[in-house]
This record gives structure tokens, sequence and C-alpha cells, in this order.
């Protein structure tokens, strides 16, 4: 047990602080309050502030069986409460239920410092088992995480996107325009509003040129002073002609291998830190910045293994197919792509010598990313006793 000192009404007392070994033991919620021993029915006699020994929530949620309790401050017969907690007195050990917003209303400014000293117990516990659990998770993780390092696809995806970006790098620009996947061609069409705002403009012009004599009319037209010709106006509109998947694989390069080997190292420096970790020497934050680091190392793993199912959506033959039938009929992107038999081909004869090739991989398989998924579920699925 630990010994913290903070101001109450006025004085400088001791509030004492579970060891962090006794908080991971603790239990801070209780699922039917009535059914504790030593339960009063009314506010004891006390000088001292009673501890708050649990929580409790019986609202559950799509249903209509929300039980309640009676709170001792409100001094109501009627169950009146269905979230708050249940207080202990340090001398007598007796218990009473206290609704939640009434704690406050009963002991005013002392209420708050024994709720936020009872939460602040609760989330330190969290992140306490929460490394604990890391700690339970981590070599085995470690050892995949290597495993993966040495995989050949972070080789094929390197290789091929690479091989991509740069046979095919203007078809990679205009892709890489479609921030959602759209593949959209410029159309050419009337513009009807323009057409009418140029009628609406000359329209003076013509009725004046209407009231003028068949004489004077062709006494102009030799100077050259006959109202201009209405014209067709045209412009330019985007149409969706189809969606293409995996973005991700034609946005930038990416040295996987690099991006596995750093995690790698960050991660297992995280967990000889929490190895030799004496949490009782670190505020909460500190732990919650601590997991924080790690499981951003776990999201840039894991980012890893969506960039290689990217390459796989990217080049499925059906997508690439789109993007082929898209390109041709984009006025934009010159010369002709081709998918066939495992290979994408671009072909220009005006600067080519020779159609540009790029062999599909085969047989690519993404290493499993279960144990990384795992991982970051297990640490926010801790049980908030």
């Amino acid at each position: 047990m630990n010994s913290v000192y903070t101001l109450i009404d006025g004085k400088e007392k001791c509030v004492s602080q579970p060891s962090d070994v006794a908080l991971r033991d603790r239990v801070f919620s209780v699922e039917d309050p009535e059914d504790l021993p030593e339960i009063l029915d009314h506010l004891p006699i006390t000088d001292e502030l009673p501890e708050i020994e649990f929580a409790y929530d019986l609202i559950r949620p799509g249903t209509k069986e929300n039980k309640m309790v009676r709170c001792v401050h409100c001094k109501k017969e009627a169950r009146n409460h269905s979230r708050g907690y249940v207080m202990k007195t340090t001398d007598t050990g007796k218990r009473f239920l206290i609704g939640r917003n009434c704690g406050a209303k009963h002991y005013g400014a002392q209420f708050g410092l024994v709720d936020r000293q009872f939460h602040d117990q609760r989330r330190r516990r969290r992140q306490l088992l929460r490394l604990d659990k890391s700690k339970a998770l981590l070599p085995n993780l470690l050892r995949n995480l290597k495993k993966i390092s040495e995989s050949p696809a972070l080789k094929i995806f390197e290789d091929t996107q690479v091989s991509f970006l740069d046979l095919f790098s203007e078809l990679a620009r205009y892709l890489a325009l479609a921030h959602s996947g759209e593949l959209i061609i410029p159309i050419k069409v009337r513009d009807y509003k323009a057409e009418e705002k140029d009628a609406d403009r000359l329209k003076p012009v013509y009725d004046e040129w209407e009231k003028l004599t068949t004489t004077e009319k062709k006494k102009r037209r030799k100077e050259g002073r006959e109202p201009p010709k209405l014209q067709e106006r045209f412009k330019t509109l985007p149409q969706q002609v189809g969606n293409f998947r995996g973005q991700a694989f034609i946005r930038q390069k990416s040295s996987l291998s690099v991006i596995i080997s750093d995690a790698h190292s960050r991660i297992q420096d995280n967990f000889q830190e929490i190895e030799h970790l004496i949490t009782d020497r670190k505020s909460t934050t500190e732990l919650r910045n601590l997991l924080n680091r790690l499981t951003s190392e776990i999201n840039r793993v894991l980012e890893v293994f969506d960039l290689m199912a990217s390459m796989q959506r990217f080049l499925s033959r059906e997508n690439l197919e789109s993007i082929v039938s898209w390109a041709d009929r984009h006025p934009e992107i010159q010369g002709q792509y081709k998918v066939k038999s495992g290979t994408l081909t671009f072909d220009n004869a005006d600067w080519l010598s020779e159609p540009l090739t790029l062999i599909l991989p085969e047989n690519f398989t993404i290493p499993s990313r279960e144990e990384f998924d795992d991982f970051l579920y297990q640490l926010s699925h801790i049980d908030d006793a």
C-alpha cells in the first residue's frame, strides 16, 4: 500500500493508494450490489469520508429489464437508481448504496476526490493488465515477425511494385488521381446554358438587325458589320465508367522489408522495457504511452499486410481488365494496354520499339496476420472489472 498526501477541507491528509500488485487483483464493479454482505439501508453515522468500493451499472442495453436499487441518500423507499456506487466505511466495514450523482450532493467536494481516486485506480489497473498481456504475447509475436521478415512475399511485392510504377508511370499517374478508385473519363457535351446566355446577350443586336432595311443589311455585310452567328457551345464533364481496387499499391513505392525490420527492432525494444519495468515508479500516463508506442508499431506491421493485399486486388485479372478498358477510352492516355497470359503490356508504336511487359507474380501468398490482429484485440478487450 502506497500513500500520497492531498488537501481535504484545507488540511493535508494521507490518502492510501494500493500497490500495483494489489490493483491487478482489485475488482471495481459488482453485478448485484444488494447481494453484498453488511449492506445498510440508511446512511451510517461516521465522521470519516467512506471510500468507493465498487461501481454498479444495472442498465442492460437493448432490454427493458433494467434493475434499480435504493439510494440511501435519496431516503426514498422505492428503488430509484440503476447506476451508482457501493460505499464502504473504513472503520466499521459497513456498506451502503448511493446513486451516481448523489455522492457529490451529500459529500460535496470531498466526494470528487474519492471518485477521482476510484476511477484513476480503475484506469491504472487496465493499463497494468494490458502490460501483463503484452508481456505474455510479445515473445511469440516477435518470433512470427522475424519469420515474416524472411518471407519471399516482401520481395515479390517490392519488385512488382517498382516494375509497375517504372514501366507504366503514366497509367499510375492517372490512376492515382482516383482517390476512391473511380475510373473517370472526360466527355464532351453540349453546353445549352452557355448557348442560352449567348442568345440573351446578342438579342438586342439581332433585334436591331431585324429592323434594318434590306439595303442597309447589304451595306453592313459588305462592311463586315453583320451580327455574329450563334455557335454551338460544349463543355467537358467527368463520366465514371467503372472502379478499380488496390489503390494503395500504386500510390507510392514502399520498402516492406525495411518497415518490418524497423518495426521488429522497436517492438523488441518495447518488450525489453516492459520486461524490466517497475510499474510502481511510473505514472499511469507513462504506462499508457508505452503501450501506445507498442500498438503503433503493430499497426505499422498491419499496414504491410494491407499493402500486400492491395497488390493482390490490383493485379487480379478482373481488376486489370477494368483498368485497361478505361485507359483505352481515356482521350488523354496514349498507347494501348493489354492483359493476357499472366502479363500486362503497353504498346505505343510512335515511340516504343517493342511493347513494355510486366509479368504478373504467380502463387503470391500473404503471410498470416492473425496473431497481430489478435494482439490488438486482446489489448483492447481487457476485462474492465
